[in-house]
């Protein structure tokens, strides 16, 4: 096993609908099959992890990542380290205190419905919204 501390996020390497993104709260070791995510300080020190995950686990996020991705028999999509490092993203950091609250909240909500097992996507389809409204040209 690599020694390295547990990363804050993790991503799955294969899947066949769609990057998954874990939000390390327990701060566990991953294995291989996925990948970790370490936000660099230099470039996200700014950036609340919550939204950085929240931002991740919109349709917008799942596009932009689709296009550095590679794909296999029936569907299987596999996402590589350097697949995710280079891939583009929007910059969060130019979000006005207000609303990197507001999606913060409704990620929290979001987070709620999952851990009750009512899990309610209309939050993270709210803050997908958001981020279409705010990034558009």
């Amino acid at each position: 096993m690599e020694n390295r501390p547990p990363s804050p996020i993790c991503a799955g390497v294969f899947n066949r609908t769609g990057l998954k993104f874990i939000r390390n709260e327990a701060g566990i070791s991953n294995l291989t099959t996925f990948h970790c995510i370490y936000p660099v300080n230099n470039l996200f020190n700014r950036i609340n992890i919550d939204l950085l995950f929240a931002y991740l686990l919109t349709d917008t996020a799942q596009q932009i990542f689709n296009d550095n991705r590679r794909e296999y028999g029936d569907g299987l999509k596999k996402f590589e380290p350097n697949d995710l490092n280079n891939a583009l993203m929007l910059d969060l950091s130019i979000l006005d205190k207000n609303t990197e609250k507001y999606i913060i909240k409704l990620f929290n909500e979001y987070r709620k419905s999952v851990l009750e097992n009512n899990t309610d996507r209309r939050k993270i389809d709210e803050i997908n919204e958001i981020f279409r409204k705010k990034y558009e040209n």
